[in-house]
C-alpha cells in the first residue's frame, strides 16, 4: 500500500479537472497538484517552457505566457535522495 502511494503520478489541472484552457497573452492562470505528496521527501517542480512561474505553494502555481501559442505544462515529483522520479500528466494551455 504505502509502495503504490510512494509512486503514485502527479496529477495537475487547471481547476475541477480541466487539462485544456484557453487565455489571453499575459493573463494569469492556475496550475493545481491534486497528488499529495510529503513534502519533506519529495521536491516539486513546475515545468512551463517559456512561460513565467510563480509558486504560491507546493501545490498551487501561477503561469503567464507572454506570446500567443501553444504550450505544454508538467510537474515532476523528485524523492529527495533522487531514488524516485514521477512525471505528471501534461496540460495543454493555448495563449490567444
Amino acid at each position: 500500500m504505502i509502495k503504490s502511494l510512494n509512486n503514485a503520478k502527479p496529477f495537475i489541472d487547471f481547476g475541477f479537472g480541466t487539462i485544456e484552457k484557453q487565455a489571453a497573452e499575459n493573463e494569469v492562470v492556475t496550475v493545481w497538484l491534486n497528488t499529495i505528496y510529503n513534502l519533506k521527501a519529495y521536491n516539486l517542480a513546475l515545468t512551463a517552457p517559456g512561460g513565467t512561474i510563480t509558486a504560491v505553494s507546493a501545490y498551487e502555481y501561477q503561469v503567464t505566457y507572454a506570446s500567443a501559442g501553444n504550450y505544454q505544462i508538467s510537474l515532476s515529483a523528485v524523492t529527495k535522495d533522487k531514488t524516485i522520479s514521477l512525471v505528471s500528466n501534461i496540460l495543454n494551455l493555448t495563449v490567444e
